[in-house]
């Protein structure tokens, strides 16, 4: 059992043994088919698992692989694509009325950055 692993023996399933080599009596623990512990967030059968390390890692690399699955899928949706049409609609208008100022112009072809990064960029710096 894991280290870290929380054990709730049950007084019953407790027994004794001839003496050990030294004299002492052992003392064995054999925990009933049904027996659960716990590993903090999930509940795991002795009967089903024999490592709690392995399913825990397991589960949670399925998990992950999951979310990167719906975050893939997340640009399909009518939502997504509305707000990327409406934030792609203002950098258009964004960039045009920047395209006004020659300051911003002249700056924008010594550089060769994007006048909307220049200005957002510095607008954040």
């Amino acid at each position: 059992m894991d280290p870290t692993t929380s054990a709730h023996i049950d007084p019953s399933t407790l027994r004794t043994s001839a003496a050990g080599p030294d004299g002492t009596p052992e003392l064995s623990v054999r925990p009933a088919a049904s027996a659960q512990y716990s590993t903090g967030q999930s509940t795991h059968s002795t009967a089903s698992s024999t490592s709690s390390s392995t399913p825990a890692a397991t589960g949670l690399r399925q998990r992950v692989n999951k979310i990167g699955d719906q975050l893939d899928h997340a640009s399909d949706r009518p939502a997504v694509k509305n707000a990327k049409g409406a934030a792609q609609n203002q950098i258009a208008q964004l960039r045009q009325m920047l395209g006004q100022s020659s300051l911003v112009r002249d700056f924008e072809a010594r550089t060769g950055v994007d006048r909307v990064l220049l200005v957002v960029g510095g607008a954040l710096a």
